[in-house]
């Protein structure tokens, strides 16, 4: 038997921050994948349920909350973490109305997994499979 843990899905349109984040999350244990394209995650979203959804606010063609909005209808119950380096108001309340996690980019590396660990920690230990 093997265990499987569900990846975590990082979307950020900013290649540098999505490929650090995606490796903040690998060197912290969790199976992580990352795209740059919105409609590349909304396609990945369609085919599989993941562990946690981090998504920047502010990217081409989608909103952050937009897709934390689309996630939270498709799969209830999937955390979402939306991550900016340029926060607003309005933007924080609609995700906290969502029910989603929000976190203010420059962030080190503590600091996010400890959000990650806090919204989707108990499903890094994945499931077992034969």
């Amino acid at each position: 038997m093997v265990s499987v843990a569900a990846p975590v899905l990082v979307v950020d349109d900013d290649a540098v921050s999505c490929r650090l984040m995606v490796e903040m999350l690998v060197a912290d244990g969790w199976a992580a994948i990352g795209t740059t394209d919105p409609g590349d995650a909304v396609e990945r979203l369609l085919e599989q349920r993941y562990a946690l959804l981090v998504c920047d606010l502010h990217m081409p063609d989608m909103q952050g909350t937009d897709l934390a909005a689309a996630v939270v209808r498709r799969h209830p119950g999937m955390p979402v973490l939306v991550v900016s380096a340029h926060p607003d108001a309005e933007a924080m309340l609609e995700a906290r109305a969502l029910g989603v996690g929000f976190l203010t980019k420059p962030f080190i590396a503590e600091a996010f997994l400890a959000v990650v660990r806090g919204l989707a920690g108990g499903q890094r230990e994945g499931r077992s499979v034969a």
